[in-house]
C-alpha cells in the first residue's frame, strides 16, 4: 500500500485572496510555520525576522497579504509551531526522463520503509517532497544532497547546469505552489502526519548505498552518520613508536599545508568523509589549535559544502573524548602516504602538497607504518580495562583489553584485541599483541531503553542498518545475546556470548555516561488508557516516551493509517447533525474511549437487517474514526482465543465482528455480549504459573441478518446489549449513496478525540455526572446502555461546540425501545415462571389448604404452596432446577424477582415437614403499579 497522502481534491478552489487566507489559517492553526513568498522569485517575506527567529503569526500574514494580494506562501523548514519538524526532497532537474526515474526510486523507497510524505509538481515542473518528522536528527540534517546515478541537468538563467537531489532542513524557505499555480490544496492545510525520523535516517542509508554519487556529489560521510551523531572515537594505530616523538605530541607539520592535503584527499574520494573529519578534528584537538583556525581549515577541506554547525558539534564531541583514545599523527601518515599510493592522477601541485606532508612527517620519526590488520578499518575503539604491572625492577608496563568496531565492506564486525604496552591507554602508542585477535560479534549501537510490560531493556541498530528490540519473552541475558545473532545472521555467523555481553555492557555504560540516565519508552501490547489517563497508546498519538508495539494487529493487518482527517471530520460532523442510525454508531464507536476512565461497561451494539442494507459499510465507517477500516479485523477465520485477544488488544477502541466470527467455535453471540459487559476475558495460568488476565473494555459492532432476539432474551444478554433493525441504507443516512465505501477513503480522525479527551477528561467527566445523574432511576437495568452512549455524545459535542439535537432525540428513541424489550421480556418471563409453577404444582408442591389440611406432593417436593395466602415457598435446593425450565441464568434472574418486588430469601419453617430453612418465597398477587422492571 502506498505511503503518498492524496491531497483532498474533492472541491476545486479560485485562487483569490479569501482562499489564500483560509490556506495560511489552516497551515498555522495545524502547527506549520507559514511564511508569506513571492512565487515567481522565490523571495520570503521575512517581516523583519530571520530565519531562525521567525514564527509565524495569523494576523500578520493577513494583515500583510491583504496588503500585497499577489504573494504567495511557503513554510520556514525545520521546527514548526507544533511539536513536529518539516523536511523537503527538492528534485531540482529538468531532465524528463531522470527526474521520473529518481522520484520513482524515492517514492518506493519511502513507501518501503512506511514513510508518509506528500508531493507536489512546481512552477517549474521540479518536484517537492514533504515529509514531517518527530525529530530533526544531526544526521539527517547533515545531508544536504542526495547522490544519483546518470547525467541529469537543470536549466538555471539559460545555463545548463548539473541536476541536483536536494534535501532541504533546518531555517530553509520552500515556496509552497499547490493553491497558487492550479487547483489541489496545499498539503500544509490537512492535520501533519507525523513520521518516525529513524525511518528517514534509515531510507536514506539505504538510497545512499545503493547509487555511485555522480563528480559534484562526492561527499561519502553522507549516510554514514548513525542515529544521534557520528562516532568520533580513535581510528588507525602504528606498530612502532615514532623517534622523537614526546607525551604532548608536539604539533609537527604546517596546519595550512595539513589541511590543503586533507583537500586533495576528499577531492579524489581516497578516505572516508566521516574518517577524515575524526582524523582531522584529533589532530586539532591534540595541538590546541584555535577554534577559528579550525573553522578555516574545514571550510578549506569541504568547500562549499561546508557546515559550520557541524563542525561545532564535532570539536565539542572530540574533546570530550579520551585524549589518549584520539588517532595521533600516524592515521595521518597513513591516510596522505594511502593517498600517493592510491594510483589516481593526481596534479603536480597537489603531488608535492602531499608528498611535502609526508616528507615532514617522516623528518619528525613517523616513517615505516603498518597499521596491525585490526585497526586498518576501525571504527570505534573501547576501552575493556587497564591493568598496570611492575616489575622487581620497578618497571611500569600495562596490560589492556580492546573492543574494536571493523567496517568490513560495508559489515560492522567487533573484535577482541589483548596488547602489552608501556604507556596507559596505549591502543595509539607503540604496543605488543598479547594472544590472539577474537571474533566477538555484530556490532551494535544503542537506539534508546524500552519497556513492555515488566521488562526494562535497550533497543539497538545492527550493524548501522537493522533496529533489534527485545522480544520481552527472555528469561535471561543469554536469550538476548541469541536474538541478535539471529538478527545478524545475514551478516555474521560468529558470536562470542562472554565477550558479547561485556561488550554490551560497555556500551551502555557509554550511553549512560554522554547522555545521562535514560527513560524508557512504554512499548504498549494494546492500545488505549495508561493507567494515570495520561497518555493513550494509539499509532497516531506515539511519542518519545510511549508507543505502541509494532507487533500489534493494527500493524500486522496494514491499518495504521491516517488520512484525509480535515474531510472526515467534516463528514462525521454532518452525519451528528443528520442524526440517523449511522450517527449513533459513531457515537458508540466514540463511547469506547471512556469505559475505562467513567467506569461504565462495554456494550454490543448488534446491527440486524437484509442483505444489502449497508450494515457492515455502516460499521466500518464507525470504527474507521480510530484505524483503517478498510475490511473486518475479525472473520469465521479468527479463532476463539484470536478473537479475545483481538478485542484485548484494542482496548478502548471500537472493532466489528462478522457474523460468521463465531461459527466455528463454541462461543455464542451471548457469550460475547457478557463478555464485552464484564470487561474480561478468560484468565489464563502461564507457565511460570502467574496469570494472564485480559481486559476487555470495547464497544463491540456485530452485523447479522439471522440472529435470534428471543434467544438473546432468554439468556438476559439484551440488557448489554443494543438492539438496530436497519431495513435500508436510508435507515442509516442519506447524506451517502448507498455503496459508497467511505470508510477506505478516510482514517483517523478519531485521534483528535483522544487527544481532546487527554487536555478535557475533567470537563467532560464533569458534563456526563451532571447529565446522567438520574439514569439509575431513568433507566434502570439498562443504565448501562444509556451511560455508555451519553459519553461519546458528550465528548462529540465539546470537540465540535455543536449540540446535537435530531442526534439526542434518536438515541433517546434507541434507548427507549430498548427498555421497552426489557420490561417487555420481564414480564414475559414473570408470567413463563407462573406457568412452569402451576404446571408442576400438584406434582412437586406440597399444597397447605384452607384450615391446615396439607397435600402432600406427588413426585420429590420442591417446597409448599399456601393455597390461602397465594404464595409459594419453594427450597433452596429446588430454586436452580425451576428457573432452568424457563430459560433463564439463575443468579440474574433472582436479583430481577428481588428488585421486582415478587421474591424474598429467608429462614422459613416449613409446615408439610417442619424443616427450617432457607427459602425462596414468591407472591404473584402484587399491584403492578408496586412494581418497577
Amino acid at each position: 500500500m502506498s505511503s503518498y497522502i492524496m491531497p483532498p481534491n474533492d472541491e476545486k478552489f479560485n485562487d483569490d485572496l479569501q482562499t489564500k487566507q483560509n490556506y495560511i489559517n489552516s497551515g498555522i492553526s495545524n502547527g506549520y510555520n507559514i511564511i508569506l513568498a513571492d512565487p515567481n522569485t522565490k523571495r520570503p517575506i521575512w517581516m523583519e525576522k530571520t530565519a531562525s527567529t521567525y514564527t509565524a503569526n495569523a494576523n500578520d500574514l493577513l494583515l500583510e497579504l491583504n496588503k500585497h494580494p499577489n504573494l504567495g506562501y511557503g513554510i520556514v523548514l525545520g521546527k514548526q509551531l507544533k511539536d513536529f519538524h518539516l523536511v523537503c526532497l527538492d528534485i531540482d532537474i529538468d531532465t524528463d526522463e531522470c527526474k521520473k526515474r529518481i522520484l520513482k526510486e524515492l517514492e518506493e523507497l519511502l513507501s518501503k520503509h512506511n514513510i508518509k510524505y506528500c508531493k507536489e509538481i512546481t512552477k517549474n515542473e521540479r518536484i517537492h517532497i514533504y515529509i514531517v518528522l518527530d525529530s530533526l536528527s544531526d544526521k539527517i540534517e547533515n545531508i544536504k544532497k542526495l547522490p544519483y546515478s546518470g547525467t541529469c541537468t537543470k536549466n538555471k538563467d539559460g545555463k545548463e547546469l548539473p541536476g541536483e537531489v536536494e534535501l532541504l532542513t533546518k531555517n530553509k524557505v520552500i515556496v509552497v505552489y499547490n493553491g497558487i499555480i492550479n487547483n489541489e490544496k496545499p498539503f500544509f492545510v490537512e492535520k501533519p502526519v507525523v513520521n518516525d525520523y529513524r525511518q528517514l535516517e534509515n531510507a536514506l542509508d539505504e538510497y545512499i548505498s545503493r547509487f555511485k554519487p555522480t563528480e559534484s556529489n562526492k561527499n561519502t560521510d553522507n549516510g554514514k552518520i548513525p542515529k544521534d551523531v557520528p562516532r568520533t572515537e580513535p581510528e588507525k594505530e602504528p606498530e612502532k613508536k615514532p623517534k622523537g616523538r614526546n607525551k604532548k605530541n608536539k604539533a609537527v607539520l604546517q596546519f595550512e599545508k595539513l589541511a590543503e592535503a586533507y583537500r586533495i584527499i576528499r577531492k579524489y574520494n581516497v578516505i572516508d568523509g566521516w574518517e577524515i573529519e575524526k582524523v582531522f578534528s584529533a589532530y586539532c584537538v591534540r595541538n590546541n589549535i584555535p577554534t577559528e583556525q579550525v573553522m578555516e581549515a574545514f571550510k578549506i577541506i569541504y568547500g562549499s559544502e561546508y557546515d559550520e554547525k557541524r563542525t561545532v558539534w564535532l570539536l565539542n564531541r572530540t574533546k570530550k573524548k579520551d585524549l589518549e583514545l584520539l588517532p595521533t599523527l600516524a592515521s595521518v601518515y597513513y591516510h596522505i602516504n594511502t593517498a600517493l599510493n592510491n594510483r589516481i592522477e593526481l596534479e603536480a601541485y597537489e603531488k608535492a602538497v602531499l608528498e611535502a606532508v609526508l616528507n615532514d612527517l617522516k623528518r619528525s620519526g613517523y616513517s615505516e607504518y603498518e597499521l596491525p590488520e585490526y585497526l586498518q578499518n576501525a571504527e570505534n575503539v573501547i576501552l575493556d580495562y587497564s591493568l598496570k604491572i611492575g616489575n622487581k625492577k620497578g618497571e611500569v608496563y600495562y596490560k589492556e583489553g580492546y573492543f574494536i568496531e571493523q567496517n568490513l565492506n560495508g559489515i560492522k564486525k567487533v573484535v577482541y584485541v589483548n596488547i602489552i604496552t608501556a604507556e596507559k591507554s596505549g591502543i595509539y602508542k607503540y604496543h605488543t599483541i598479547d594472544g590472539k585477535i577474537k571474533e566477538v560479534g555484530i556490532k551494535a549501537d544503542i537506539v534508546r531503553l524500552v519497556r513492555e510490560g515488566k521488562i526494562t531493556a535497550y533497543e539497538f541498530l545492527i550493524n548501522d542498518k537493522e533496529i533489534y528490540r527485545p522480544s520481552f519473552n527472555f528469561s535471561k541475558i543469554d536469550d538476548i545475546i541469541h536474538e541478535i545473532s539471529l538478527v545478524a545472521l545475514p551478516y555474521t555467523m560468529l558470536f562470542d556470548n562472554s565477550l558479547y555481553k561485556r561488550y554490551l555492557d560497555r556500551k551502555i555504560a557509554d550511553f549512560i555516561k554522554e547522555n545521562g540516565e535514560p527513560t524508557a519508552c512504554v512499548i504498549g501490547k494494546q492500545t488505549g488508557w495508561s493507567d494515570d489517563l495520561k497518555f493513550f497508546f494509539h499509532y497516531g498519538l506515539d511519542d518519545k516516551y510511549h508507543e505502541l508495539s509494532k507487533d500489534h494487529i493494527l500493524y500486522k493487518k496494514n491499518k495504521v493509517v491516517i488520512k484525509n482527517t480535515e474531510e472526515q471530520h467534516r463528514f462525521v460532523k454532518a452525519l451528528l447533525r443528520e442524526g440517523k442510525l449511522l450517527g449513533v454508531l459513531l457515537v458508540a464507536s466514540v463511547s469506547s474511549l471512556f469505559i475505562k476512565p467513567f467506569g461504565i461497561p462495554g456494550i454490543t451494539v448488534i446491527v440486524a437487517g437484509n442483505s444489502g442494507a449497508g450494515k457492515t459499510t455502516s460499521c466500518l465507517v464507525a470504527t474507521s474514526l480510530f484505524y483503517y477500516s478498510d475490511d473486518t479485523l475479525i472473520n469465521a477465520q479468527t479463532t476463539k482465543t484470536g478473537l479475545e485477544l483481538t478485542i484485548s488488544s484494542l482496548n478502548s477502541l471500537p472493532i466489528l465482528i462478522d457474523e460468521g466470527a463465531l461459527a466455528g467455535f463454541n462461543l455464542s453471540l451471548s457469550d460475547l455480549v457478557f463478555m464485552v459487559s464484564s470487561g474480561t476475558g478468560k484468565t489464563r495460568g502461564k507457565k511460570d504459573l502467574s496469570v494472564d488476565f485480559k481486559e476487555l473494555k470495547s464497544n463491540v459492532f456485530w452485523t447479522t441478518e439471522t440472529t435470534d432476539i428471543d434467544e438473546m432474551k432468554r439468556t438476559g444478554a439484551f440488557r448489554r446489549m443494543l438492539y438496530l433493525v436497519v431495513k435500508s441504507w436510508n435507515d442509516l443516512t442519506e447524506i451517502l449513496e448507498a455503496g459508497y465505501r467511505i470508510n477506505e477513503e478516510y482514517a483517523g480522525c478519531g485521534v483528535d478525540y483522544i487527544k481532546y479527551a487527554i487536555e478535557h477528561m475533567e470537563e467532560v467527566k464533569k458534563t456526563f455526572k451532571e447529565e446522567t445523574e438520574d439514569f439509575s432511576s431513568k433507566y434502570r437495568e439498562i443504565t448501562p446502555i444509556a451511560l455508555n452512549l451519553h459519553a461519546g455524545l458528550i465528548l462529540l459535542e465539546k470537540f465540535y461546540n455543536t449540540r446535537f439535537d435530531n442526534l439526542r432525540e434518536t438515541i433517546n428513541k434507541v434507548i427507549d425501545d430498548a427498555k421497552a424489550l426489557f420490561i417487555e421480556n420481564k414480564e414475559n418471563a414473570v408470567e413463563k415462571l407462573k406457568e412452569v409453577l402451576n404446571r408442576y404444582l400438584h406434582i412437586h408442591f406440597h399444597i397447605i389448604q384452607n384450615g391446615g389440611k396439607i397435600e402432600k406432593a406427588k413426585q420429590e417436593a420442591w417446597g409448599e404452596y399456601d393455597l390461602d395466602k397465594r404464595v409459594y415457598y419453594i427450597r433452596n435446593d429446588s430454586w436452580s432446577e425451576i428457573i432452568s425450565k424457563i430459560g433463564k441464568e439463575t443468579k440474574l434472574f433472582t436479583k430481577e424477582l428481588k428488585e421486582a418486588g415478587l421474591l424474598t430469601y429467608k429462614d422459613y419453617r416449613h409446615k408439610a415437614t417442619n424443616e427450617k430453612i432457607k427459602t425462596y418465597i414468591i407472591k404473584f398477587d402484587v399491584d403492578k403499579e408496586e412494581v418497577e422492571f
